[in-house]
């Protein structure tokens, strides 16, 4: 007699396994310390009928914002890369020339009209890939202050970045 078995991997994700990088700009990862993977919601019609209301699925996914907390790299590139294209989005002819010259092709390389795509990778605990989530027509929206500590043995400077994008897919 066959004896059946699951093989079931009880391994917890550790927090430190995630990082984001946009689509032709792989230069800049993003380490993630803090996520939650954004809402999906479908909604629903109403359907009168002549007994009652009948409830069916709505039309279209919606998807909340997403928040990810990050490590602020040394030279602060991780920072500045989301701030000038915040920026860009609104007011690129006010910028000053040097840091227009500087960022303008990099994000311009990374977006199509500002917009681009980016993979939020999960790794394993081993540091390989386990899950790539997919995020199309992604930009910047939001960023946090950052807090600089002195103290021995602080966190590393960390910054919340809120995006918005029109949705996601498990890659």
């Amino acid at each position: 007699m066959t004896k059946l078995t699951s093989e079931i991997n009880t391994d917890q994700q550790r927090p430190d396994n995630h990082t984001l990088v946009f689509d032709k700009y792989a230069d800049i990862t993003y380490f993630i310390t803090d996520l939650a993977l954004p809402d999906v919601f479908l909604g629903r019609t109403d359907f009168n009928t002549p007994r009652n209301i009948q409830k069916q699925a709505g039309t279209s996914l919606d998807f909340s914002d997403l928040i990810v907390t990050f490590i602020i790299n040394e030279d602060f590139s991780t920072y500045k890369f989301l701030f000038y294209w915040m920026q860009m989005q609104k007011y690129l002819t006010i910028l000053d020339a040097s840091v227009r010259a500087y960022w303008e092709p990099i994000i311009m390389k990374v977006t199509d009209n500002y917009y681009g795509n980016a993979n939020l990778n999960i790794l394993t605990n081993h540091k390989n890939l386990n899950l790539t989530i997919r995020f199309f027509d992604i930009f910047p929206i939001g960023l946090s202050s950052m807090s600089f500590s002195t103290k021995m043995g602080s966190d590393p400077v960390v910054c919340d970045a809120t995006f918005s994008y029109n949705r996601y897919d498990f890659v």
